[in-house]
């Protein structure tokens, strides 16, 4: 629909427990299309990671987009660049991507903290998760913690959370109230 903006689907996981989410409200600026979870294998477990999922899609631009959001192409071009080293690190069991990632996502950081005033509340939450993931992953917990602590803060601010549908809201409180409640469970453990 002229004027809307749709999210495109990475390759999906092979798993049969995958969520598949709808689109967003009619007028969004992003519609969601899909949501997946980190497959899980033997070297993962529930307790083992502080960022337990990944936010899985890729943006996609239209005019009306680039002109409401010019500030960020760049940033959401660096991120879904990112995204595509992050998806095939983890399909191929490969630490190399996952890091080449990780820095991608960290330069797509410093574009947006360059204009954080103007700057679209999806991408900054989907750039926190999803560097928390692969720190997690790196067994660079503190630093992963940190992501966790920005994504919080993210939803803490009512406008950050008007700003997204209600599948993406639902998303990031899910993966922060799990992501919180590992943290805490490994502090409370130690």
């Amino acid at each position: 629909e002229e004027g809307q903006i749709h999210a495109a689907n990475l390759p999906q996981f092979p798993k049969e427990d995958q969520q598949q989410k709808g689109g967003g409200e009619e007028g969004a600026m992003f519609g969601a299309i899909g949501v997946v979870g980190e497959p899980s294998d033997n070297n993962t477990t529930f307790g083992q990671r502080h960022m337990i999922d990944i936010f899985c899609r890729a943006f996609v631009f239209n005019e009306d987009f680039c002109l409401f959001f010019k500030d960020d192409t760049a940033a959401m071009l660096v991120f879904n660049l990112a995204l595509t080293n992050h998806v095939s690190g983890l399909l191929n069991g490969c630490t190399k991507k996952l890091q080449q990632a990780l820095s991608l996502y960290q330069l797509s950081m410093r574009m947006v903290d360059e204009h954080a005033e103007h700057t679209c509340p999806l991408l900054i939450m989907a750039l926190y998760t999803n560097m928390g993931h692969i720190l997690s992953r790196l067994w660079r917990n503190s630093e992963a913690a940190g992501c966790l602590y920005g994504l919080e803060e993210c939803l803490a601010d009512p406008a950050h959370v008007a700003a997204l549908d209600e599948d993406d809201a639902q998303f990031f409180y899910f993966h922060a109230t799990c992501s919180r409640a590992c943290i805490d469970a490994a502090a409370a453990a130690a």
